[in-house]
């Protein structure tokens, strides 16, 4: 089916894909080798909303690899109904790569088309058509907080590789409302909420120094 997103481990010896058929798949970023299917369906409640495919299709939206490359995150939906997220764990290599579903977990009312992950693999964000960045813990797949940053469908999230930006922010998200946001996981508002609250502190002081 058609493919949604790719991401390589971070060794480069991995490429995992997502795609409409409802399927992860892993290969070999060296000789292009199909190592295995992660099936998206794996693990979701049953009588999802279904797609364009067919009743009951399940479309895979997005994935991304741990750090450490050892495990694979996805989000897939039934048509444009909720998200959920699923987390598998890899063993072996080569031929003998094999992958079995540690946790799933509801992401977002609506289709999520992106994700990230932090570079220390502790928190998954993703951004769904609604505006909304959703903060996950990586591991148990709780929900920890939901930000509405934009007024259009996040298209595209990333997290600072490395650790986290001055002031905490450590989240990019473009949206199709034209507007990159700079926002934190750990709370407080975008980068753009603080950017606002100065300029309107320096526009008092201005006003104030005018009237004196």
């Amino acid at each position: 089916g058609p493919i949604t997103d790719v991401a390589f481990d971070a060794a480069g010896a991995r490429v995992c894909s997502a795609s409409k058929d409802a399927t992860v798949r892993l290969w070999d970023a060296t000789s292009g080798a199909a190592l295995c299917d992660l099936p998206a369906t794996t693990g979701l409640p049953s009588g999802l909303p279904a797609n364009k495919g067919g009743v009951g299709k399940v479309m895979c939206r997005a994935c991304v690899f741990s750090p450490d490359g050892m495990s694979v995150l996805a989000v897939q939906s039934g048509g444009r109904g909720a998200s959920y997220a699923t987390r598998w764990e890899i063993t072996g290599e080569g031929e003998a790569t094999d992958v079995s579903v540690t946790k799933v977990g509801k992401l977002s009312n609506d289709p999520v088309p992106c994700l990230s992950i932090s570079a220390d693999g502790k928190v998954v964000a993703a951004g769904d058509v609604e505006g909304h960045v959703t903060i996950l813990n990586a591991t148990s797949l709780a929900k920890v907080k939901s930000m509405p940053l934009h007024g259009l469908p996040v298209t595209t999230i990333s997290m600072i590789p490395g650790g986290t930006a001055f002031g905490g922010f450590d989240i990019a998200t473009g949206s199709a409302d034209k507007r990159v946001v700079i926002s934190s996981s750990k709370g407080g508002g975008s980068i753009m909420t603080y950017l606002g609250i100065l300029l309107l502190l320096i526009l008092v002081f201005l006003v104030k120094t005018t009237v004196l």
